[in-house]
């Protein structure tokens, strides 16, 4: 366990106080200084600046910030008594489905309790499936919810000023190619992308769905089938989805990735298509060619840099950049439109 308050975070590792802050930052002060007596869960992918946020809210709040490491000692007893103790206004507890025991002490109840009683508690973590489960069982109605993970193009903008005023389409270019997998987490390699993949996405749904029949190989294979799906979708009649199958098959037989694992059912590649729709991290549109069926969805990977990532990655030089790039700038919007859709509907922003 990690544990900061206001008085430590110009000491942490990496951190530099200088950095901009994301724009939910400012939607997260705005939940502590509000009359809401409800938790707040932060939930988005990997990488996507969560982490980063807190510590900066740790810089103008009186908080107390603790965070949940892998294989730690502590249970949710000990999280327990540090909350219940605590003078400050307002808890943040990062990486919170990582706590163990949280089921045997009903923390995630306790957790209503708090905020009923005035504190302002946060919660976020990169697992945002477990997270956002929590809102149908001890939180259901409790609490409020900010999904994170994609990045509009004012945001990139005004977080990585590195192009002109004047240079406008250089830098939507750059926003379709890195934005919203932030820093170090850009991907350029086939490792760099297997390795974020299954991070952002694999671990996050094996310590939702893992375990029992499912092994972690067959939520692999389904996550990269939805991933290559919505890479289709995106590119639409810009490449033959026949053609793309067989080669994007080879790429990623060649990281160890079976696309078309037979031992997957088609079902389960549909459910889990439909979980990292249902947590920010894919939109689903309808389909409104003529003649497609009513009840049709495409689908796209919420931040339009993991499709280019993916294109990059699988085709390489073969890749038409220019065409790709107008393609994805159409998506974009076509997400952007479908993300404030599904922030509104979801009541996800504050």
């Amino acid at each position: 366990m990690i544990v900061m308050d206001h008085n430590h975070h110009r000491s942490i590792e990496g951190f530099d106080p200088a950095w901009a802050e994301r724009d939910f930052v400012d939607r997260v002060r705005r939940y502590i200084h509000s009359d809401w007596q409800a938790a707040l869960l932060i939930s988005g992918l990997y990488g996507t600046g969560k982490t980063t946020g807190m510590y900066q809210l740790l810089q103008d709040e009186d908080a107390l910030y603790l965070r949940a490491e892998p294989g730690e000692r502590e249970t949710a007893e000990d999280y327990f008594r540090l909350v219940d103790a605590a003078d400050q206004p307002v808890i943040i507890i990062d990486e919170y489905p990582r706590i163990v025991g949280r089921e045997r002490v009903h923390l995630d109840g306790i957790i209503d309790t708090w905020a009923h009683h005035g504190k302002k508690v946060i919660l976020t973590g990169d697992d945002s499936a477990v997270l956002e489960s929590l809102l149908l069982r001890d939180l259901m109605y409790r609490a409020k919810r900010l999904q994170v993970t994609r990045s509009s193009f004012s945001e990139f903008c005004r977080l990585y000023p590195i192009c002109l005023p004047t240079e406008q389409d250089k830098a939507y270019e750059l926003f379709l190619k890195t934005g919203g997998i932030f820093g170090c987490y850009e991907v350029n390699t086939s490792a760099g992308l297997a390795e974020y993949v299954e991070k952002a996405y694999v671990d996050n749904l094996n310590s939702y769905i893992g375990g029992g029949a499912l092994s972690a190989a067959d939520i692999r294979a389904a996550v990269y089938a939805v991933l290559c799906d919505a890479v289709y979708d995106a590119m639409d009649l810009h490449m033959p989805r026949r053609k793309f199958s067989e080669q994007a098959r080879r790429k990623l037989a060649g990281m160890g990735i079976r696309y078309a694992d037979k031992g997957v059912r088609p079902e389960f590649v549909y459910n889990v298509g439909d979980i990292l729709a249902g947590i920010g991290a894919l939109v689903k549109v309808p389909a409104r060619e003529w003649g497609v069926p009513r009840d049709t969805y495409r689908m796209y990977t919420v931040n339009t840099s993991l499709t280019w990532q993916l294109l990059k990655v699988l085709y390489g030089s073969q890749l038409n950049q220019k065409q790709v790039l107008a393609r994805l700038g159409s998506v974009d919007k076509i997400v952007a439109s479908a993300w404030q859709e599904w922030t509104t509907r979801w009541r996800c922003d504050l």
